[in-house]
């Protein structure tokens, strides 16, 4: 399950871009190196954000994830988040989380 402060479909305000994301589980980071998620900017293709969440991290073991980004977001723009599949595992069943893939999560800036 996934939620954000910038959820799909959403349009919100320019400024920093923080994301939050509902597990079903508690998640661990083991075994998902180079698992990026990635934040894009439609308009212009370039990455804005990239993150792979390391085994030790604050938000290992956390049932919501929730990136503070420092990126801004600039009004008029889309932006689309990625993942792909494995980027955390949880420590219930399903196990593992199903990709982000392009068109599953984007979101406007007015």
């Amino acid at each position: 399950m996934v939620r954000t402060d910038a959820y799909a479909g959403s349009s919100i305000s320019a400024g920093q871009l923080k994301l939050r994301i509902k597990y079903t589980a508690k998640t661990f980071f083991d075994w998902t190196g180079g698992r990026n998620l990635v934040v894009r900017d439609d308009k212009t293709g370039t990455v804005v954000y990239k993150v792979d969440i390391k085994p030790g991290d604050p938000q290992d073991g956390e049932q919501e994830v929730v990136l503070n980004t420092g990126v801004s977001m600039q009004a008029g723009h889309s932006y689309t988040v990625t993942a792909p599949l494995h980027f955390a595992r949880l420590m219930a069943p399903p196990w593992a989380v199903n990709a982000i893939n392009k068109g599953n999560w984007t979101f406007s800036v007015k």
